[in-house]
């Protein structure tokens, strides 16, 4: 296989990996809502492990740096070492966003579910690692 069908499959492959992804993201949107959705609960729904999911990810629009190196922690459960953005300082940025957002009279449900999430995350003890332990608090069902 010469290297322009090669990169043209692994093109296909990925494509077809992200439509997967977002048929079972939107699925998953509409059974939960964003803030009772989960990745692992996508993946899962798309037929992917968490590792397939991430390299979908590393090779979409979507890589930026923070999103790269925080789906790997996911991937990997790897929260504790070498922190670089806490649980504790992304809700202290979502709940400014959502003050802002208020303070300009816009509806920010997106900016609400983060600022819910984030508070359980540190409510779970995880308030001082990575901000990719986030992953966990979406598998825990909200308290009701």
């Amino acid at each position: 296989m010469n290297e322009s069908k090669a990169r043209a499959k692994i093109k296909q492959t990925r494509d077809e990996v992200m439509h997967a992804i977002r048929r079972a993201a939107i699925s998953e949107f509409s059974q939960h809502g964003f803030e009772g959705a989960s990745t692992q609960a996508i993946a899962e729904r798309a037929g992917l492990d968490l590792t397939t999911v991430v390299a979908a990810i590393e090779t979409s629009q979507a890589a930026s740096p923070q999103v790269v190196r925080n789906t790997r922690r996911m991937a990997s459960d790897d929260h504790a070492a070498n922190v670089v953005f806490s649980g504790a300082l992304r809700l202290k940025d979502v709940e400014y966003a959502v003050r802002f957002a208020r303070s300009l009279g816009v509806a920010s449900p997106l900016g609400l579910a983060a600022e819910a999430i984030y508070r359980r995350l540190c409510a779970m003890g995880y308030a001082e690692i990575n901000e990719s332990k986030v992953i966990d608090a979406c598998r825990v069902e909200p308290a009701g």
